[in-house]
């Protein structure tokens, strides 16, 4: 029975196989970052704010999506709508483009408010 393995070793060997750790100098931060210096936050305003949302299509819309995802023109569907939207406000006039980007920061702004709004109803 030479080759079987022996679990019975006697302590003395375990002991002598562990090594301890050794602990270097205690590590002191300097300067302390918090959340909102990082994120940009201030005191439970957000300033900008993603979740999922839905828009409403009707099935040959969504089957276009689809195909379109199919051909290999974006891995989601959120790819396929991002970038024909993008193709389309890179067509408008500089003066609809300002107020298309004037309207989007709007609803942003908007959603970020809701979003606080969440997050202080949680606090309480």
């Amino acid at each position: 029975m030479a080759g079987l393995v022996h679990h019975h070793e006697s302590e003395d060997k375990v002991e002598k196989k562990k090594r301890l750790l050794k602990r270097g100098p205690t590590i002191q931060v300097e300067n302390q970052v918090s959340r909102s210096d990082v994120t940009g936050e201030e005191k439970g305003i957000v300033k900008n704010v993603t979740y999922p949302a839905n828009v409403r299509v009707d099935n040959h819309v969504r089957n276009q999506i689809s195909a379109l995802q199919n051909l290999g023109l974006g891995t989601s569907a959120k790819d396929i709508v991002k970038s024909l939207v993008a193709e389309r406000v890179e067509q408008l006039d500089s003066a609809t483009a300002k107020r298309y980007q004037e309207m989007v920061d709007i609803l942003e702004q908007m959603d970020a408010y809701k979003q606080t709004e969440k997050s202080q109803k949680g606090k309480h």
